[in-house]
Formats: C-alpha cells, sequence, structure tokens
C-alpha cells in the first residue's frame, strides 16, 4: 500500500502540475493510471477494513476524474478540436468502472446512515452496469457479475441477483448449467476456480427465495463442474470410468487446480 499511496502521489501531482502549466512532456498515460489505481482500489476491498474501504473511495475520486477526461478527449476528438487523442483502451475504462462498483459496494457496507447507504449501493450497481457495458466488450466478467448480483440481493432484488449469476455461469456457446456430457471440452480449471463463488452465492439465493430443490440440484451441478479430486465423500465423478485414459492424463491437473485454491475458495466449497 505504500508504493501505491507514492505512486498516486508522484504521478497525479505531476498530471495535475502539467495540466495546469499547459506543459508538454513525459507523463505516465491514462491507460496505466486507470489501471493501477483500479487494481489498488480492488486490492484494498479485499482488506475487509473501514480503513481500506475509506482509503479505496479516495482512490475512486481518481479513476472518476480520468474517465471523464477520457470521455471529454473523445468528444473533441470526434468533433475534430485540438490534436488526436490517446484513447484509453475499452477494456481498461471497464476495469476502472468496475473497480468503482465494487468499492462504492465495499464503503456501503460501512455506512451507518441507511438512506446514505441505499444511495451508495445504488451508485456502485450503476457503476457495474456500466462496466459490462457492449461496447466494452466486458459483458461476461465474472468478477462484475458476481459484485452485482451481491449488491442486489443486499438490496433484497433476488431475481435480479439471480439473473446476473445465471449470466456469469452460462456458457458463451449457450449450452445449459448442467454437468458437463460427454461431447463436453475438458475442463478450463481456472475459469471454473473463479465460478466457485458464483455457484455458492447461486445456492444462497435460491434458498432465500425457499427454493431449496433447485438449490440442492445447484449445488450438484456445482460440483459437476469442478475436478473429481474436489468433490466430497458421496459426490463422486459420474463419469470417471468413461474414459480411464482421460481421466489418468487429468489427474496431475486435478491435484493442481486444488493446491492454487485460496482458503475463502475452499471454505465454499465446503459451505456449498
Amino acid at each position: 500500500m505504500k508504493a501505491l499511496n507514492t505512486y498516486v502521489e508522484i504521478v497525479v501531482s505531476a498530471k495535475d502540475r502539467a495540466e495546469k502549466a499547459a506543459e508538454i512532456g513525459h507523463l505516465e498515460s491514462d491507460e496505466i493510471l486507470l489501471q493501477t489505481v483500479s487494481e489498488g482500489v480492488l486490492l484494498l476491498c479485499c482488506f475487509g477494513s473501514e480503513e481500506e474501504a475509506r482509503k479505496a473511495k479516495e482512490l475512486i475520486t481518481i479513476l472518476e476524474k480520468y474517465i471523464e477526461k477520457d470521455i471529454a478527449d473523445d468528444l473533441n476528438s470526434t468533433n475534430g478540436q485540438g490534436e488526436e487523442a490517446s484513447r484509453v483502451p475499452s477494456h481498461v475504462i471497464a476495469l476502472a468502472y468496475r473497480a468503482i462498483g465494487i468499492g462504492l459496494g465495499n464503503w456501503s457496507r460501512w455506512t451507518p446512515t441507511t438512506e446514505v447507504r441505499n444511495d451508495i449501493r445504488a451508485e456502485a450497481i450503476e457503476n457495474l452496469e456500466r462496466s459490462i457495458a457492449p461496447e466494452f466488450e466486458s459483458e461476461y466478467d465474472l468478477s462484475s457479475r458476481y459484485a452485482m448480483a451481491l449488491l442486489l440481493a443486499e438490496s433484497r432484488d433476488l431475481d435480479g441477483a439471480i439473473s446476473h449469476v445465471k449470466t456469469a455461469l452460462t456458457p458463451r456457446d449457450g449450452s445449459t448449467l448442467s454437468g458437463p456430457g460427454p461431447g463436453m471440452p475438458e475442463l478450463h480449471h481456472l475459469g471454473e476456480r473463479d465460478k466457485i463463488s458464483l455457484w455458492h452465492l447461486l445456492a444462497l439465493l435460491l434458498s432465500a427465495k425457499q427454493e431449496f430443490d433447485i438449490a440442492g440440484r445447484t449445488c450438484e451441478a456445482a460440483f459437476d463442474q469442478l475436478p473429481s479430486s474436489v468433490t466430497i465423500p458421496g459426490h463422486t465423478n459420474r463419469h470417471i470410468n468413461r474414459d480411464s485414459n482421460r481421466n489418468q492424463g487429468l489427474s496431475a491437473k486435478n491435484k493442481d487446480f486444488i493446491r492454487h485454491l485460496q482458503g475463502r475458495e475452499k471454505e465454499r466449497i465446503i459451505e456449498t
């Protein structure tokens, strides 16, 4: 965090001075600044304390400023005013909106006043919706969908939350959410690891709606998506004998999958 504070102090101060004095020189690009500060906000939100949440909120101000600057530069470039602006890539803008949404959502949980908390949460949802806008090509970003579903659940919009989780879990080819069948390709362990939290949240949301039977089947489907080496007794892989050579080939990858799971991910597997 000290490195991030130093970076922000040096880079932002230099860019502010250059802007006021209309100086032209070598400065950190808006793209790198937005990406670095966004990653910093997401990192601060992982700690969970009020101090880090407050610091993340301060960094959000920087993100908002440079997003507005990029929009203004784009308008000037479109209207033929001034020099051709160096555009920030769309995926970086999407990352910045995602960081703003997650940061505000995290800050709302530390806000004691109900009305203010609801306003902050609504602003967080608005920014997360921007992050998955079609023009940014991030509609299927799992982090944005998960954060959106969590905030909607906190707002008691269970149907909306479930919709976002299902969108994130649905493969892009449009196939169903059920377990892998004979014709499905090998598991992409990184992708399935990222979806552990989504499966867990979906089961909780369905349980909150009193749809316990569907929630139970969701848990079964979640285990079907994971390597057989992470399933608990009673959830053995139904396809284990289908191709013994293939299963032996995946054994090493399955063990590697478990070794890289974080503690929170293991907890969610057990809870599921």
